[in-house]
């Protein structure tokens, strides 16, 4: 078909073509000539080429009224928003109150319309003279963000879709309705999603895939005024995965459910302990912790493996199965646990300092033809200049590649160098890194996008497992102190963990089942572990220093 433009495609399915105007087999409903629009997957190439091939069942008929230009603009902005319909997260119900923030943009625009289509009542956002556009679009009341805080007018809403910015959400929930428990207890709006910044829908295999399908709850404006609706579908059976840019961020009430958090990994990830003997006295160490000190010997659950080479910055892959690290020579290599084995995954050409090696490891996503992944993401100063670049782990000799580092949608752009220290974590392979030159962590999600943004000041940080907690390193009153920021709750909390800290808490890494943290302190090896009431205070675990590491 025709591109318009990006991976929004509007056009026709062209004739007398040589090499196109053809319909594959077994496609049905579709024919050419017809003129369509769609949303394209983010992983197909070819986003700028003048024609592209697409999958038939993201294509929808396009409506009579709007132009190419005006229906490819549609899919990207319409399905985000449509992500919080009533078999999305919010459950909306006739009735309901929803507070929708940034009414007049291209993701709010939607969301005022389907919300008001579906019999919420709604509450927006907006400039003075947006007024008139958002209340034609079906919102009952406006709140102008330029002169009040949207916090003291708004009370008691069901569903917050915050289509605005993650710094919003602690005071968007602040306006959410306080339902009571089956004891009479007081209770809480839902466990937050942790700030998604782009969401797809994704519906069961028996069901046709094309969300843009799905999206004919009503007859939805754009921004430029054009009334269009697509085409309709069942609904049943669908469900809705989070993968980074504008989406629901707050969700109130009892009909929300948060997804589940991937399984701890087992006996191996869990908190059982050893005894090990250290020094004259016995310390109790995690299962599978290990410690690096730049020596060709690695300490593994008390015991020194000699590697047979020079071991610097140890990471293990999710199961424990290999060790990669950085050699002698400055190389990359991975290893069987014991050290034997080794693959060069990549050498150094010279004049360049490796370090911070870290798995991105990811099962493949069928539905949105996302591949697996299984790659090494490292820090290279090349220069006098950090960045960040990535290798296959099965490569031999390979040739890194530079990462990709975008920032947000309307936030500030993130640095290109001097970026280090990266760290991965959870199921879709995002990774968090510091940035020396300006002294922040930042987070990077790699799903249908790959962008980040900064977090929070801090150095040397680690992604929790689940993707919902983030510990970095920061200076308090001349100590390193170890804190810890919430992704996952009703604002972005960020704890210091080892407030009675009198050394220095540094290179701090989770144990596979996200409940403790081993660092580093010039006395040994320390863990705190996460309880019911928050994290308890440190515990030495080994009299041996060096990069602590746990092994699957």
């Amino acid at each position: 078909m025709r591109a318009v433009r990006a991976h929004e495609r509007g056009g026709a399915l062209p004739r007398g073509l040589r090499s196109g105007g053809r319909i594959g087999t077994g496609v049905t409903g579709l024919a050419v000539g017809d003129e369509v629009y769609g949303l394209i997957p983010f992983t197909r190439d070819g986003a700028a080429a003048e024609y592209v091939t697409v999958p038939a069942d993201v294509l929808a008929a396009k409506p009579a009224r709007p132009d190419h230009d005006s229906a490819a603009a549609v899919p990207l902005a319409v399905l985000t928003a449509w992500q919080g319909r009533p078999v999305g997260h919010a459950a909306l119900v006739s009735g309901q109150r929803v507070l929708v923030q940034g009414g007049a943009g291209g993701v709010g625009s939607f969301a005022v319309q389907i919300a008001a289509a579906l019999g919420a009542r709604v509450t927006t956002t907006a400039l003075p003279q947006d007024r008139e556009f958002v209340t034609r679009l079906g919102a009952e009341r406006v709140v102008d963000y330029s002169a009040e805080r949207f916090e003291d007018q708004v009370t008691d809403v069901d569903v917050v879709f915050d289509a605005v910015a993650p710094r919003n959400t602690g005071a968007a929930r602040s306006c959410c309705t306080w339902g009571t428990g089956a004891d009479g207890e007081r209770q809480g709006p839902t466990r937050a999603l942790r700030t998604p910044r782009y969401c797809t829908p994704v519906t069961a295999d028996a069901q046709p895939r094309h969300p843009v399908r799905e999206c004919s709850a009503a007859s939805l404006t754009s921004l430029g005024g054009t009334t269009m609706s697509a085409r309709h579908r069942r609904r049943t059976g669908a469900t809705v995965v989070t993968a980074g840019a504008a989406a629901l961020l707050a969700l109130c009430g009892t009909a929300c459910a948060a997804p589940a958090a991937p399984a701890s990994g087992g006996a191996k990830g869990s908190a059982a302990m050893v005894v090990a003997a250290a020094s004259t006295h016995t310390l109790t160490v995690p299962r599978g912790l290990t410690l690096s000190n730049g020596t060709r010997h690695v300490i593994v659950n008390g015991r020194s493996i000699d590697f047979g080479t020079t071991v610097r910055d140890l990471a293990w892959n999710p199961n424990g199965s290999k060790a990669a690290f950085v050699d002698g020579h400055g190389n990359l290599v991975v290893s069987d646990p014991d050290g034997t084995h080794r693959v060069t995954v990549a050498a150094n050409p010279g004049g360049q300092t490796w370090s911070h090696p870290t798995w991105q490891v990811a099962a493949a996503d069928r539905t949105n033809q996302i591949p697996a992944k299984n790659n090494i993401v490292f820090s290279a100063k090349i220069h006098g200049h950090t960045v960040l670049e990535g290798v296959k782990a099965t490569s031999n000799h390979g040739r890194p590649a530079r990462i990709s580092l975008n920032g947000y949608a309307g936030d500030a752009a993130v640095p290109q160098t001097d970026n280090t220290w990266p760290n991965v974590g959870g199921k879709y392979g995002s990774a968090v890194y510091e940035n020396t030159r300006t002294g922040e962590v930042y987070i990077r999600d790699d799903y249908l996008r790959q962008q980040g943004g900064a977090l929070a000041k801090g150095s040397e940080p680690a992604l929790s497992p689940d993707n919902e907690e983030v510990v970095f390193v920061r200076s308090v009153h001349g100590h390193d102190h170890l804190f810890v920021e919430d992704l996952g709750g009703s604002t972005n909390t960020v704890k210091d963990v080892t407030p009675t800290a009198t050394t220095d808490y540094t290179e701090p890494t989770w144990s596979p089942n996200g409940k403790t943290i081993a660092f580093r302190a010039p006395t040994g090896t320390y863990t705190v572990t996460k309880g019911a009431h928050g994290f308890g205070r440190p515990v030495k675990v080994s009299t041996h220093t060096g990069l602590p590491a746990y092994r699957g």
